[in-house]
């Protein structure tokens, strides 16, 4: 869907639910609302064989925001550090 060039990753992902085959790929994204964006460039990110969804790792994500996960309301909420 996102037309992303995908990479077999050298190793195996460790989940909660073991190890699975992963692949990797760079990308280039904006994140932001309110008048805030912040452009990310060349992040490397994880695409999971048996999950459609991408995986952005705590670098850089975590370090320009506060992540909270609400699970039972099924959505993550992203406040920006100062």
């Amino acid at each position: 869907m996102l037309e992303l060039e995908l990479r077999p990753r050298s190793n195996l992902v460790h989940t909660t639910g073991g190890l699975i085959e992963a692949y990797t790929a760079t990308i280039v994204f904006t994140l932001g609302r309110g008048g805030r964006f912040v452009h990310y460039t060349n992040v490397d990110i994880c695409v999971m064989k048996q999950c459609p969804a991408v995986l952005v790792g705590i670098n850089p994500i975590f370090k320009d925001y506060n992540v909270t996960i609400l699970a039972h309301e099924r959505k993550s909420v992203l406040e920006p550090r100062e």
